[in-house]
């Protein structure tokens, strides 16, 4: 009974989800003047944070769905901000930073920042814990002169490992599965390949014992098969048998399921390329992809791996990819994937050269898509680009990719494009790749900045750096750390922290309340005469205590894409031009207890669907208003605290996206200034209750209603609704 007791107020509240959409209309209309006054010009469409690409959720993005199909190795590169220093070495602040002992012998280290900035040298050795219980590390020769704060770049480069996102079945001998450095396939970018060596005469198995294998679309219990393999693919590789007598075994398929492809080949003593063709259906349970490589008989090496749909558009990225942020229509792209490890020869390698790399202890191997890719990637869609910057870049590479990116902003001809220093730098997550006091951030940012514009010259380019939203005395010295940054970047999530304790009957008013932290950060960015912008936003309802299935049903339902558009607005209203939405395609997030929260993507799924959730129909709303200048407004009435507006002055006429924060249908009435097409046509957010989600259907739609173009225009809004009009 004590059971029953607890759980009928939780399901009260979801009861209260579906009932509480509000249906009485407010006696009153709310009236929106328009004014003449340009409050914001330029305004550009609402940008969105691409994200990583994965090999297991809805993200998995590239044509060659595989990652690290040249079997490279890895790059590690961390920051180190000096906690003391002498004649014998120094070491860093933050203990969690620190890897096995002996890890970086032989790394090469940078000086950033101090009195001995822009020297490098070799390290002889590294300790986890030094004897102050922080890592430790000790220059070859001479110590640099170094003081507290100091920020150091530790660099190494192994390409001795096995390949990361291949596995190799527990067990296996080192010798059976090797990078091979001596020999690659003609014309290979990368720089080695990988030799499977079975043992002589073995009795032969159904899977040869001697392989490795790539797992892909792993979460499939969850969501669905995110990477439908429908249609003619195509797997391509190089092989060689020195002996000419080596087995190669294939085997791609669905577990579970019938292979897709199943063959047996025998490479000859000279490098060959190996292309299969095949037709499949993939009709079976959700089980994870899998693509076996195995070798019997003799020796075999193996280069250049791809699998890929065919008929496919041109590019690295794959069609469904394209098509989806052609319905988003991103202004921006921000390109943050967890590159703070990586180089800039890696981050212009192309994909069968490319390395993997790592900046934070533990096996989180990154192998991302390159700068070029993400560069085509935004011409192809229309977007400028937003790219981060490794705060583990030397000069010279900052040079050549500020030289490099002017270089794509003129050949492709993006309007401009953002550059951030790190991500997240205040961050204590991010602590291995960023830098969190001001102090030391900022030396080292503006040195990375000048050597930047160095290369880039006078490119269309806005230098920014990044703070914490909620403490904006923090953010705001972030900013005045570094002179050369022209715009401070903040991420202002909503809805943080969700408890049964602030919920009476209904959770929709907590989305909708005001941020009180971006009007203090605007006002003290305005008074240096620097610009505000938004590198992340969205949901970030990740604490508290409700009920996994309470939380689901705000994060997915339609009020969350209102409740997104409203703190677009309000950012808008504050003078925000540039903004980036997080992110396009993640399905879902772990939390602290282990549940699972379905926070950030805005697509539900780039397969067969490609259904938007509701913030990602919010993110193509605000976009069917903008680009164009943002004009001030007077809301009165009865009801005026409500709602949330702006006008947008386009070329070809007037614009106004509007959000309720009402449980009620609300009517409005809006006069635009003369001049200027009138609105004719209404955009509303759909669906039958505030809780609707597009998980398992299209229950949340944009609907389009055509307007009369008379003037006051006469809407009406509803229940925590958002609605574009438009010319």
């Amino acid at each position: 009974m004590a059971a029953l007791r607890l759980l009928a107020p939780l399901n009260g509240l979801l009861t209260g989800l579906v009932l509480a959409a509000g249906t009485a209309q407010a006696q009153e209309p709310v009236s929106v003047e328009v004014l003449a006054e340009i409050q914001t010009p330029g305004v550009p469409r609402i940008g969105l944070n691409l994200g990583e690409w994965s090999i297991y959720g809805a993200s998995q993005f590239m044509r060659n769905v595989l990652k690290n199909p040249g079997f490279e190795g890895r790059i590690d590169r961390a920051v180190v901000v000096v906690a003391d220093a002498g004649p014998q070495g120094f070491d860093d602040d933050t203990r969690w930073t620190g890897r096995p002992d002996g890890f970086w012998a032989g790394a090469r280290f940078d000086i950033r920042t101090g009195a001995s900035a822009g020297q490098s040298g070799t390290l002889a050795d590294s300790r986890r814990k030094g004897v102050n219980g922080l890592p430790t590390f000790t220059p070859q020769g001479a110590s640099p002169s170094l003081a507290p704060g100091d920020v150091v770049v530790l660099s190494r480069l192994n390409d001795q490992a096995l390949p990361t996102h291949w596995e190799v079945p527990r067990g296996t001998p080192d010798q059976q599965v090797a990078p091979e450095l001596a020999d690659k396939r003609p014309g290979s970018p990368g720089l080695r390949s990988l030799a499977l060596s079975p043992v002589p005469g073995a009795p032969k198995q159904s899977t040869p014992p001697t392989r490795i294998t790539a797992y892909l679309d792993s979460i499939g219990d969850r969501a669905g098969k995110l990477l439908p393999i429908t249609g003619r693919w195509k797997l391509s590789l190089w092989a060689r048998s020195a002996s000419a007598r080596g087995t190669l075994r294939i085997v791609f398929q669905r577990i579970g399921s019938p292979p897709f492809l199943k063959e047996s080949v025998h490479p000859q003593d000279q490098w060959q390329h190996l292309e299969f063709t095949f037709d499949a259906e993939d009709k079976g349970p959700a089980g994870t992809l899998s693509l076996a490589l195995g070798a019997e008989d003799q020796r075999v090496l193996l280069d250049d791996v791809s699998l890929e749909q065919v008929g496919a558009e041109a590019g690295a990225f794959r069609h469904e990819v394209v098509a989806a942020l052609d319905k988003l229509k991103p202004g921006y792209l921000r390109d943050w994937q967890g590159q703070l490890g990586d180089s800039w020869e890696n981050r212009v390698a192309p994909a069968f050269g490319r390395r993997t790399d790592r900046y934070r202890p533990g096996p989180e191997d990154r192998y991302g898509y390159g700068l070029p890719d993400f560069l085509d990637l935004c011409k192809r869609v229309g977007a400028n680009p937003w790219v981060v910057l490794p705060t583990t870049l030397d000069d010279g590479e900052y040079e050549a990719y500020g030289r490099y990116l002017a270089e794509r902003i003129r050949q492709d001809g993006f309007g401009d494009a953002v550059v951030e220093f790190g991500n997240e730098n205040w961050n204590r997550l991010f602590r291995p790749g960023g830098i969190p006091d001001p102090k030391s951030h900022g030396l080292a940012a503006q040195r990375a900045f000048t050597h930047f514009l160095k290369g880039a010259g006078p490119a269309p380019i806005r230098l920014a750096v990044n703070g914490q939203h909620v403490n904006p005395s923090a953010a705001l010295k972030m900013l005045d750390s570094t002179p050369a940054a022209q715009a401070l970047a903040v991420a202002p999530y909503l809805l943080l922290e969700a408890n049964r304790g602030d919920m009476a009957q209904t959770p929709w008013p907590l989305l909708f309340k005001a941020d009180p932290a971006l009007p203090a950060i605007a006002a003290g960015v305005r008074q240096r005469g620097k610009e505000l912008a938004v590198y992340e936003v969205n949901l970030h309802t990740t604490r508290g205590d409700i009920p996994p299935d309470l939380r689901e049903k705000i994060v997915t339902g339609q009020a969350a894409g209102s409740a997104l558009a409203k703190r677009l607005l309000e950012a808008l209203n504050l003078g925000v031009r540039r903004q980036c939405v997080y992110n396009f395609a993640q399905h879902d997030f772990y939390l602290e207890d282990r549940n699972l929260v379905k926070l950030w993507g805005v697509m539900r799924d780039l397969g067969a669907s490609q259904r938007m959730r509701p913030t990602g129909l919010a993110l193509a709303l605000m976009n069917a208003a903008l680009p164009g200048d943002a004009h001030a407004l007077r809301v009165s009435g009865p009801h005026a605290d409500t709602i949330t507006a702006t006008a947008i002055r386009r070329a070809e006429g007037w614009a106004l996206a509007l959000v309720s924060a009402s449980a009620e249908t609300q009517a409005v009435e809006i006069k635009f200034p003369r001049g200027g097409q009138p609105p004719r046509k209404m955009l509303r957010l759909d669906a039958a209750q505030p809780s609707s989600s597009n998980e398992d259907g299209e229950d949340v739609r944009i609907v389009e209603e055509t307007l009369s173009g008379l003037q006051p225009l006469k809407l009406t809004v509803p229940a925590w609704g958002f609605v574009v009009v438009s010319p």
